[in-house]
């Protein structure tokens, strides 16, 4: 029983809730995350700008605040918004 216990509370703590990836093998649209933490802003990626080889996005709740980021930039996904 104290077995079963220990497995269940390593498997619900190593456990994360998203998934990681870099930002050029997302689709326009797509909605991810900076950092792998439920309170952190969500993020909608749009175009890649070819003269600075980046991608504009911008957040999900203000339209205005845009960002260019690198494609090798680490992001999360498949969290539940």
């Amino acid at each position: 029983m104290h077995q079963i216990r220990l497995w269940i509370k390593l498997k619900f703590a190593s456990n994360k809730i998203m998934d990681k990836t870099t930002l050029k093998q997302l689709k326009p649209g797509t909605l991810f995350r900076l950092k792998d933490s439920e309170s952190s802003p969500v993020w909608v990626r749009d175009h890649y700008d070819r003269s600075s080889k980046t991608y504009a996005c911008h957040k999900y709740e203000d339209y205005n605040h845009e960002a260019f980021f690198k494609g090798t930039r680490t992001v999360f996904i498949n969290f539940t918004y």
